[in-house]
């Protein structure tokens, strides 16, 4: 009987220690407090130099942080060649010029890879590799915002936080192998699953602070770098509008959340901000340098989200893009394009104003032309599409697909 109660004692003890596995930051160390109060931090003291990373140093194959870097060595490689990676060269000196003003003296040990890919998102690996989505230069609307998120990617890396994160995991699957192990010798049923919750719990918990360090040692750049320090706290803002556009998952976990909500990062992002103002007079947005890197792309990167079929969320981005934007042109054929591949009559009519407006604008491309007539001739209306085939030509004469076009419109005689 004393060992049967022992072998519990140890499995509640095991619990226990499944449950304080992660040793938190506290919020109000990283500039916020649970109620977004703010806590002052030393805007002339240098970010970079209260690192431990080591610029260049590599750790030793044989650690533990070793291994790590190899495997993603190894997926670098994969990166280098993939298809995936945007190699636009105005773009990419831009994006890089971006990194550097923010990394300072780790810029040389950073490789910054543009990813076609449509979702609002940027990582950072702990050998030096940088990823920036696509998707993610669609929505920031100036540098600013740009090197805010670029920013909070660097604060992963100063601070270790991958190496840090691959070391909790290591520990906590060794605490939870031995609390399934002595639950089980002490015949308490049922308990499996609620033991992988807890790991994957404390493991969220621990992702979060870093998350919440990270939105500060970003922030903490922003301002030495002199630019707008509310800059971090308006991304959120805008990315939280768009997601009311997206499909609710009714059995989304807070709990098992690796990032802090949206709304939480705004609060504190906006309670730093409010203070660094009163410390700084610097607001740079850079709207127009990011402008004129971006905006050759955006055709590309708007069409990648138009392909995801999510039509709802697609002309939600499209509405926001718009009121923010310039050159908004393309927004408004992009729109149309979305109402003609649904189709019905009500859509094409939709698709149709937002050609209008999209020609109304001299920065459309031609394009939007060949469109109209298009949805025209669905309608049955031959004249007009005729019509907005000959202007498609005649703003294009060199079109590739001039014959296929003249061959149609013969058939709308």
């Amino acid at each position: 009987m004393m060992r049967i109660k022992k072998i519990k004692f140890m499995a509640i003890a095991g619990l226990g220690l499944l449950a304080g596995c992660v040793a938190t930051v506290d919020p109000a160390s990283v500039g916020t407090g649970s109620k977004g109060e703010t806590t002052t931090f030393d805007l002339a003291a240098d970010v970079l130099d209260e690192s431990p990373l080591v610029p260049g140093r590599r750790p030793t194959l044989d650690s533990l942080e070793g291994s790590l870097w190899m495997q993603i060595d190894n997926a670098e490689h994969q990166i280098k060649s993939s298809g995936h990676v945007i190699r636009d060269p105005a773009l990419n000196k831009y994006v890089r010029g971006v990194v550097c003003n923010m990394a300072g003296k780790f810029c040389p040990h950073i490789r910054t890879y543009i990813v076609r890919a449509p979702s609002f998102n940027a990582s950072m690996f702990p050998n030096g590799v940088m990823q920036v989505h696509s998707g993610l230069l669609l929505r920031v609307r100036n540098e600013a915002e740009l090197a805010a998120i670029l920013g909070h990617e660097i604060g992963h890396y100063i601070r270790l936080h991958t190496r840090d994160r691959w070391r909790k995991i290591i520990d906590t699957t060794n605490v939870l192998m031995f609390t399934k192990m002595v639950f089980a010798v002490a015949g308490v049923p049922g308990t499996t699953e609620l033991i992988d919750n807890m790991a994957r719990g404390s493991l969220a918990a621990y992702s979060r602070d870093h998350e919440r360090e990270s939105d500060m040692v970003g922030l903490r750049l922003l301002v030495k770098n002199g630019y707008d320090p509310w800059a971090a706290q308006k991304v959120w803002v805008q990315i939280e509008r768009e997601r009311q556009f997206e499909k609710k998952n009714p059995f989304r976990s807070k709990y098992l959340d690796s990032h802090p909500s949206g709304v939480e990062r705004a609060d504190n992002l906006g309670a730093l901000a409010r203070y660094a103002e009163k410390h700084t007079k610097n607001n740079d947005r850079g709207k127009r340098r990011f402008e004129d890197a971006v905006i050759p792309l955006r055709a590309m990167m708007l069409r990648d989200e138009m392909n995801l079929r999510d039509h709802k969320r697609f002309r939600g981005l499209l509405a926001m893009l718009i009121r923010n934007g310039r050159h908004v042109g393309i927004f408004h054929f992009f729109r149309g394009e979305n109402y003609r591949l649904q189709g019905g009559d009500d859509n094409l009519d939709k698709a149709m104003l937002s050609y209008r407006n999209a020609a109304a604008r001299r920065e459309t491309p031609v394009i939007v032309y060949r469109a109209m007539a298009r949805v025209l001739a669905k309608q049955g209306k031959k004249a007009e599409a005729r019509k907005a085939y000959r202007l498609y030509l005649d703003k294009s004469p060199d079109a590739e697909d001039r014959g296929i076009i003249e061959q149609i419109m013969d058939g709308l005689s």
